[in-house]
Order: C-alpha cells, then structure tokens, then sequence
C-alpha cells in the first residue's frame, strides 16, 4: 500500500472515481504523475503508441 501526501497550494485535487461499491482505486504511473501535477483525470486522454512493422 502506497500513500501519498500533497499539500494544497490553491484549489483541490479531483480524486479518481472508484467503480460501483468499492471503497478504493488503482491507477498506474501514468495516471498517477498526471494526479500530483494537478492534471485533469476526467478531461486527459491517454493513446496508444501506434507500432510501425
């Protein structure tokens, strides 16, 4: 279990959105260094790397 503290410097954080009954989210790295910049999670997308053969 990682916990993570950031400190408000004006505004507040959006917090992921759990899934139906559950009291807790996983997110990864990407998502994750997206949250502690203050990035949108509801407004960001993510692609896909598009592979050349």
């Amino acid at each position: 279990m990682t916990l993570w503290y950031k400190r408000l410097e004006q505004g507040t954080v959006e917090l992921p959105k759990a899934d139906g009954d559950t009291s807790h989210v996983t997110i990864d790295g990407v998502e994750l260094a997206m949250w502690i910049a203050g990035v949108s999670l509801q407004s960001a997308k993510t692609r896909r790397k598009r592979l050349v053969a």
